[in-house]
């Protein structure tokens, strides 16, 4: 078992398939170094002259690997930091004139996993910050990263087909996988500064979901309590966005049921998360949408409306004929 200690934000992407293994994302993408030229006019770029950008570059790379009891491999990854540089808010002297770079620099250490399934190479950034995000991409390469496949591409959809499982006590997602808790939200509920951003409007309790579900308002995020195998790991998700990136946020407590050994305990909850739990939601949920769409969730819906009408009246003490 491994428990996570703290909260985990985690932005997913996908890695150019051009990039089909490790050896070549090593080769291709961490031995490169980028440049941010520096917005000033009395500098001009020059990339033999540090002073005139900001450098972007990886540090303490290492292949890991995570392992069953047999130590037998079973995920190979590369963990690194992506350092940048970037500006301070004040950049010029109390007379105008620019500051040195030293005296005008900040600098950013992001954690990064770069892990490989099948042929295909994925990238984990442990930040929601957007600035932040954007410098790794740079360094990264925008020409390395391409849409997320299906099994990632979450839409609301997928969620209220989630309440549907667990308000009608059909909990389970096959695979030794049940859910034992949900919350919904409307909006963005992980902003970029690494919070709940305060533009989402939750609902823990049931009878505001099945109003919003009955109304056939989209659920956009979810914190979802799943059991496996007498273990929870619970993590906000939020539906993509952007059809290149997928975020998630492991809360503190949670539980990899997973025999793995690891150099870095912090790097297992990522990888039991984005390659094992949600490919095996994103699984049962294709094997049913179609069904549930044709067969039960107009009646599901239904259901939850006349049920939101009779708690409303009930918690009111409200009659018929007070609604006429």
């Amino acid at each position: 078992m491994n428990q996570l200690y703290k909260n985990q934000r985690y932005t997913f992407i996908k890695i150019n398939s051009g990039i089909k293994n490790l050896n070549e994302l090593k080769s291709n993408i961490l031995s490169k170094i980028y440049k941010q030229q520096f917005n000033a006019k009395e500098i001009e770029y020059d990339s033999n002259d540090e002073e005139t950008y900001f450098l972007y570059k990886w540090e303490n790379i290492d292949e890991e690997s995570l392992t069953d009891a047999g130590m037998t491999c079973k995920f190979r990854y590369f963990s690194a930091i992506a350092t940048c540089e970037f500006s301070t808010r004040k950049i010029r002297d109390d007379n105008k004139k620019l500051l040195p770079k030293k005296e005008r620099l900040n600098l950013q250490k992001t954690e990064v996993i770069f892990a490989q399934k099948d042929s295909q190479v994925f990238c984990i950034i442990y930040s929601f910050d957007n600035y932040e995000l954007d410098r790794v991409r740079k360094l990264i390469g925008f020409s390395n990263i391409e849409p997320l496949p299906a099994v990632y591409q979450i839409v609301p959809e997928m969620f209220t087909w989630l309440f549907y499982k667990y308000i009608t006590n059909n909990n389970d997602l096959g695979y030794c996988i049940t859910i034992q808790g949900i919350t919904s939200f409307t909006g963005n509920i992980l902003s970029s500064e690494n919070k709940f951003a305060g533009n989402s409007y939750v609902t823990p309790d049931l009878i505001i979901t099945k109003a919003f579900l009955a109304n056939n308002y989209s659920i956009t995020s979810v914190q979802l309590d799943i059991e496996v195998e007498s273990s929870i790991t619970s993590f906000y998700i939020n539906q993509t966005s952007t059809d290149n990136e997928l975020r998630v946020m492991a809360l503190k407590g949670s539980v990899a049921d997973v025999l793995l050994d690891s150099g870095n305990e912090l790097h297992i909850m990522p990888i039991y998360i984005l390659f094992n739990i949600i490919p095996k939601i994103f699984k049962k949920y294709t094997e049913e949408i179609d069904d549930f769409e044709n067969n039960k969730k107009k009646s599901f819906l239904s259901v939850l409306g006349v049920e939101v009408v009779k708690q409303i009246m009930a918690r009111n003490n409200l009659t018929i004929d007070d609604i006429k």
